[in-house]
Order: C-alpha cells, then sequence, then structure tokens
C-alpha cells in the first residue's frame, strides 16, 4: 500500500495505557518518516471557546492543496475531538505553501480558514471559530430562513422579513429585506480533486469572535459590492464554478454597533493600507483607507448576509456558502434612520440625498446611491454593500509596537506539539489573542484608527505545557520580551527519551504522530524517526503499549518510566511482513 513517494507502515491504534495516573490512554499512529512541516487547527465554537464536538466534515482545496496530507500520509482527513492535523511531506520543504481548509457541521456556520506554511515552520497552531447559529456571539442577532430551490434557482421570490410582493418589496415595513427574485441561481466551487469550496468566508471579525464588543474589526477589507469582495478572497484560478440545485439556507447575522467607530491593523494589513492610497469620499475629501471610518445610518445594522447550501463530497454531505448568480439582480433594502444628520447638508437625511454604500476600488472612490422613499413614508436604500452611512476621516491614528522573541531551546522543550504560546491584547475598543510560533520571531504592529483615542489596557504572553501555565509575562509597547526566557513557573521535569523499533531485524524506526490522554487532558505525540522526547512524563508511571496494523496485533508491552531513555521494540513477524510489502 503506497500513500507517498516513500510510503510504509501505518501503525493505525497503537495504544499506551497508564496503568496508574496522571497518565493514560496513549494513541500513536506510526508511519513513514515522510511528513515535515505540521499544522494542528482547532476547531472552536465562537461563542464558548469550546472545541466543536460533532462530527465535523472536512475540505482541503486551494493553490497547494495536492501537497498537504494527513500525519500518516494519507489524502483522508478527519478532525478528531475538534482538532484537525495535516503536514507537509519532505519534497515541498523549501517553499511556501498555501491551501484552504474548509468545516462543515451541522447548526454551525462553514467556515473556511486560508493556511500559510513557510518553510522554517516546523510546526504550528491554528484556531477556527465557527458561528452556532442556534447561540451567536454577544452583540450578534442571527436570522435564518430556507428558500426552495431547483435546477432553475429558486421557485419562487425569495425575501427575507418582508411582506410585500417581488415589484414592492423594498417598501414594506420591516427593518432590513433581502430581495432574492425568481429563478435567482447560486453557485459555489470545487476543485480538480473534486474536493468543495464555499464562495466566501465569514468576515474575519466575525470569525475572531470579536464581535462580542459590537463594532470590533481586525480587518481593513471594505466592501466594493457582495462579488468583488468575495473574489478578492479566492484565487478562482484553483477551482471550477459550479451550480447549485437544491434549498437554499439565508443566513442574515445583524450586529449591535453599526457605526464603524474605529479600524483596527496588523503587520501586513498596514503595509497593504499604505500601498493602497488614499479614497475619495462623498465630500470630496481624500482619506487614506486605513483612516477611513463611517457613520451608519441605518435602523439595525447588517453584519453579514449569507447563503449556505449542502452538496456532496466524497459521497457526504457538506456544507458550504454561496453566492446568488451575478445577474439576478437581487439586493438588500435598508430602512434608514430619518434622525441620522448628512454631514454634508449638516440637515437631517431625506428623500433624494446621496449617500455611500461601500467602496469601489477601482476607482478609489466611495460608492453614492440615492436615498428613496416609500409609499408608507419610510426612508430607505438598496444596496449589495452592508457599509451604509457617510466616511469619514479617523480624528486619531496611533501605532503601537511589540518585539517579541520567540526563540526556544528544543532542549528545554522538546515537543513543541504539547507547547501552546499566545499573545493577548485590550485595547478597550476590541480584544484579541494571537499564536506565537517558537523560533519565529515578530515585530508585531498594531495601528489603531479611531473616532476616540486609545488606551492599550493589557498586552500580555501565556506559555502553557501540557495544559499548564508555564509562563505569564507582560508586553511593554515599544520594548522587547523573549516568550520562553526562564523562569518558568513550575518546574520541568527531567527529559524523557522514547525509541520505538519494529521487529524487522530491529532496523525500523518509524515516525508516529498520536495523542496522550489523562484526566487532565489530550496530548500529543509526533516522533521524529522512532524518537520521541518529552518533559511531561513522569517518572515511576507505568504504561500499557499495544497496536495494530494491517490486520496484525503487537504484543502487548508494560514499561514503567524509570530513567532518561528507553526501547520498547513491536516484535511481530505480520507486522514487518506488512511493512515491507508497503514499501515494495
Amino acid at each position: 500500500m503506497r500513500k507517498l513517494a516513500l510510503a510504509a507502515l501505518l501503525l493505525s491504534l497503537l495504544t499506551v495505557a497508564a496503568c496508574k495516573k496522571p497518565t493514560e490512554n496513549v494513541k500513536l499512529y506510526i508511519t513513514a518518516d515522510v511528513i515535515r512541516n505540521v499544522v494542528a487547527i482547532d476547531v472552536h465554537d465562537a461563542t464558548t471557546q469550546d472545541k466543536v464536538s460533532p462530527k465535523i466534515a472536512v475540505s482541503i482545496t486551494g493553490r497547494d492543496a495536492d501537497n498537504v496530507y494527513t500525519l500518516s500520509g494519507e489524502k483522508s482527513f478527519k478532525v478528531d475531538n475538534g482538532k484537525l492535523t495535516v503536514g507537509l511531506p519532505y519534497f515541498v520543504m523549501n517553499q511556501t505553501v498555501t491551501f484552504d481548509v474548509s468545516f462543515s457541521v451541522e447548526g454551525y456556520i462553514p467556515t473556511t480558514k486560508t493556511i500559510t506554511v513557510e518553510p522554517d515552520q516546523s510546526y504550528q497552531q491554528q484556531i477556527v471559530n465557527m458561528i452556532n447559529l442556534a447561540h451567536p456571539p454577544e452583540g450578534l442577532q442571527v436570522k435564518t430562513v430556507t428558500l426552495k430551490g431547483g435546477t432553475e434557482g429558486l421557485t419562487k421570490n425569495g425575501i427575507i422579513q418582508a411582506k410585500g410582493t417581488a415589484d414592492s418589496v423594498y417598501y414594506d415595513d420591516s427593518t432590513t429585506t433581502v430581495m432574492l427574485p425568481a429563478n435567482t441561481g447560486f453557485y459555489y466551487y470545487r476543485s480538480s480533486t473534486k474536493s468543495v469550496r464555499g464562495t466566501k468566508k465569514v468576515s474575519k471579525w466575525l470569525e475572531t469572535g470579536s464581535s462580542s464588543t459590537g463594532t470590533a474589526t481586525t480587518t481593513h477589507g471594505r466592501m466594493v459590492n457582495y462579488y468583488e469582495d468575495a473574489e478578492r478572497e479566492i484565487n478562482t484560478t484553483s477551482y471550477t464554478k459550479e451550480k447549485y440545485t437544491g434549498s437554499v439556507k439565508v443566513v442574515v447575522i445583524y450586529n449591535v454597533g453599526k457605526s464603524k467607530d474605529f479600524s483596527l491593523f496588523e503587520n501586513e494589513d498596514i503595509e497593504r493600507a499604505n500601498a493602497a492610497g488614499s479614497i475619495t469620499i462623498l465630500n470630496g475629501s481624500s482619506v487614506r483607507e486605513d483612516q477611513l471610518l463611517y457613520t451608519s445610518a441605518v435602523k439595525k445594522g447588517l453584519a453579514e448576509i449569507l447563503f449556505i447550501g449542502t452538496v456532496k463530497q466524497s459521497d457526504a454531505n457538506f456544507a458550504v456558502l454561496l453566492s446568488p448568480d451575478k445577474s439576478a439582480n437581487w439586493f438588500t433594502s435598508f430602512l434608514l434612520d430619518e434622525n441620522t444628520i448628512n454631514p454634508n447638508t449638516n440637515q437631517k437625511i431625506k428623500e433624494g440625498d446621496l449617500i455611500e454604500a461601500g467602496i469601489d476600488y477601482t476607482t478609489k472612490r466611495s460608492i453614492t446611491t440615492k436615498i428613496q422613499k416609500a409609499s408608507n413614508g419610510q426612508l430607505r436604500v438598496q444596496s449589495l454593500s452592508n457599509d451604509v452611512g457617510f466616511y469619514h476621516q479617523a480624528a486619531f491614528v496611533q501605532d503601537f509596537n511589540f518585539n517579541i522573541d520567540n526563540t526556544l531551546d528544543s532542549n528545554e522543550i522538546p515537543d513543541l506539539e504539547n507547547l501552546t504560546a499566545t499573545a493577548y491584547f485590550d485595547f478597550g475598543v476590541t480584544r484579541f489573542s494571537r499564536y506565537l510560533s517558537p523560533n519565529l520571531n515578530m515585530n508585531y504592529k498594531v495601528r489603531v484608527c479611531s473616532k476616540n483615542a486609545v488606551t492599550l489596557k493589557q498586552a500580555e504572553t501565556k506559555v502553557t505545557y501540557w495544559n499548564k501555565l508555564l509562563k505569564q509575562q507582560s508586553l511593554q509597547q515599544g520594548g522587547s520580551s523573549n516568550t520562553f526566557s526562564q523562569p518558568y513557573m513550575w518546574t520541568l521535569g527531567e527529559p524523557v527519551v522514547v525509541n520505538f523499533l519494529l521487529g524487522c531485524n530491529y532496523t525500523v524506526k518509524p515516525t508516529f504522530f498520536g495523542s496522550v490522554g489523562y484526566n487532565t487532558g489530550r496530548f500529543n505525540i509526533f516522533a521524529s524517526k522512532g524518537r520521541w522526547k518529552t518533559r511531561g512524563l513522569v517518572q515511576g508511571q507505568t504504561y500499557k503499549f499495544t497496536g495494530t496494523a494491517c490486520g496484525a496485533t503487537a504484543p502487548e508491552t508494560s514499561r514503567t518510566v524509570n530513567g532518561n531513555e528507553f526501547t520498547e521494540v513491536f516484535d511481530s513477524e505480520e507486522i514487518c511482513n506488512c511493512y515491507l510489502n508497503s514499501t515494495q
């Protein structure tokens, strides 16, 4: 059985069970030594931050998806206990790799995350936050309606929160109306390997859970309209557009905070904003993109409109985000707040006034549209953008710099897979955290453009090892700190090395991947060429080892950790033959 170019043996479930606490139920997966760069992705509920426990379907697509494998060298990806772990083979070590990971689970909004792996990143951790439709994060309200569709698209006009007809839908008396004409068709993307991907991503500030502060955003993206915003996110050359048939779930997400009183930029986003130049807004002034804020004029702020469909991937259902065909002429009708002051007239808005609804990045100007009056006297605007109001320049532009040294001696913490380092920031108007990668130093920059001056309330790093807090320290704005420098908050145990051999003349030293579980949680094992080193095992602890491969079972062994190194030999003729046959 050949998996990669050097595909060899999978000891599919090697269990190490502790005879006594604190360690038990150790699972090891043994494969050929072909995986080099490892990416671990935790899938969390955006509201509770707990791991999403129901069955999660996963799809890996994008430019370099062909180079992504499971840690056993296979292409069948599974999420285990809210965690997906994938890797890159040895032959892509010296290049930057980018791919998309999409997650689908019942009751949540489908979510896609783009992963970039640099050649020197042997291990990285990522978090994906999925929005629970029944329990969204604080500050969000979710309205869901299912529309029936067929081969020609919607079988009738689709109206969300509306009572009017197709001809008069925007005159109804609801605050927000999404109008989808009859026969509106939808599409999604499918890769060359038949893996599926939605047409959009959930907005970064929603996906990161920053909505708890109402108006938080950690991206500078401004909608031109629904389509151009989506196309900027996806390299469509990697995909084929597929027509969708079936029912469409329309999800309308309202946010409590309507106006954008600040924008926050990080690192490369700052450079992109600098390169983007200035935008000419309705009042004729030219404003740098990173300093562009806006005051909403709508009654009820709309954060996102998402269209969800269910398609087949490997004969299983997979939820994806869809897009209506551009030719459908669909729109959203917003009820305006008639007490909004038009900054260009210094009077309340009225019928016929121009109002802004998004940015045209081609012309570098704001998009304008006329305010209309419905027969019931309501002031309304039809738009494909959720930003409806008036743009203005930020009164304050503040830069914050943090030099974070992540140098770590591998002898200090040998098993990075069980180490988590996080930087946490609180600017008052928004709070967020970022993973830190060992030996990948950061000159971390944050720019806050705001209506009112902000204050850095807290900045710190936290390091955990085997689920215990190892170190916590403050970050000084403009200063430097070493994330992993001593002293630690608890004393690490002495390193323990475990060598694994197969009984083929005692020469096979397999690489294995798996997990260690005991009463405080589950932990990972990534060994190279049969060697695993850790400071998390406990001296005097007794373990039992057993495993299977190709239908063969390894003899059970028992081992008490007593010393700094020991070797486990799985002397099974059946397993040996399986290994030899798989490499021929």
